[in-house]
């Protein structure tokens, strides 16, 4: 129920595309993403959703994980996906998916060694939280909204002030 919230509160919502990123979720509940995803899914004026969350693992792995549902005959999830995120160096591709469902997965590598200080994770999560949101609403031919952008930079600029 934590995640539904937290994708409810973080969610935009641009010509029937829900966008989402639920922060960071331990790896025993990565199943509240698509959860989460479905529920976004229900709101009037959606016809796709998409939730993403970084996972971090037990053995100090992260990745981020996502999800998308859509009620949308039209949309090609796996093409879709496989535009918005591209591939890794080995050429495979961090989504995919079925007619009505798609997830993606993109392991953090060395990024995701932390010292666990809270202003660094915040300040991970908000790039990681842009740079996937821009992609998803770019590869569906929407535009980035300036005053989301704006607002993520005077967050970041925030988080630089207090350190």
């Amino acid at each position: 129920m934590d995640t539904i919230q937290r994708a409810l509160a973080e969610r935009v919502i641009r010509g029937g595309l829900s966008v989402a990123g639920v922060g960071y979720l331990r790896w025993v509940d990565r199943d509240a993403i698509p959860q989460a995803a479905d529920f976004l899914l229900t709101e009037e004026n959606v016809h796709t959703a998409v939730v993403y969350g970084i996972i971090e693992g037990e053995d100090s792995r992260e990745m981020i994980s996502g999800s998308l549902r859509t009620t949308n005959a039209t949309l090609g999830v796996d093409a879709y996906l496989k535009k918005a995120l591209g591939r890794d160096l080995s050429g495979r591709y961090f989504g995919g998916g079925r007619a009505r469902a798609g997830g993606f997965e993109i392991d953090l590598g060395f990024l995701a060694a932390s010292t666990g200080d809270r202003k660094e994770r915040e300040a991970k999560w908000a790039l990681f939280n842009r740079q996937i949101r821009r992609s998803l609403f770019y590869a569906a031919g929407l535009e980035v909204d300036k005053s989301d952008e704006v607002q993520r930079m005077r967050e970041e600029s925030e988080l630089e002030i207090e350190e």
